[in-house]
């Protein structure tokens, strides 16, 4: 029994050193808390986008919140990626974090993957797989907790919980 703590204490030591420790729960739990919120609203003015559309930086603030690694536009200032790069399945910035891996059939998904639908005109929409068949997305009032498409493209990226560096 002492020699199952001694392996657990270590693993979980190892974990929080190698940052380790984010898993598709977390990532879930930390969208879920923000449900209803308006801080990524299109009205509001968060990051000074006002009158923007914002569920690229609420899924980008969502991972950060659990010390996931994000894929960025650039490696000097914040610059997360948008909507229709989460689109993107076969996107360099989100392949290069080297965290996560593309989920090519819809009906594997997770919760706490990423999903984004791309929009050939616009700048797409991305959020977190939940339960069911739902998602949780920044939308123009508030976040909110709704069904995924069905008549929707989608791609799916799962973050690599146990990468190594990730």
């Amino acid at each position: 029994m002492d020699r199952i703590l001694l392996i657990c204490l270590i693993f979980s030591t190892l974990c929080i050193m190698q940052s380790q420790c984010v898993s598709k729960s977390q990532i879930w739990s930390a969208a879920k808390r923000e449900i209803s919120s308006t801080r990524w609203s299109l009205k509001s003015c968060y990051r000074d986008l006002c009158n923007r559309n914002k569920c690229n930086i609420f899924v980008d603030d969502v991972l950060a919140s659990v010390g996931a690694k994000r894929p960025r536009r650039s490696s000097w200032r914040y610059s997360p990626i948008g909507a229709n790069e989460w689109g993107n399945s076969n996107s360099a910035y989100v392949l290069d974090t080297g965290c996560y891996e593309h989920v090519p059939e819809f009906t594997d998904r997770q919760i706490g993957d990423v999903i984004a639908f791309p929009f050939p005109q616009g700048s797409g929409h991305v959020g977190i797989v939940s339960v069911d068949t739902r998602y949780i997305s920044a939308r123009e009032k508030m976040v909110e907790h709704k069904a995924i498409p069905s008549d929707r493209k989608n791609t799916i990226w799962r973050y690599q919980y146990t990468k190594n560096g990730c």
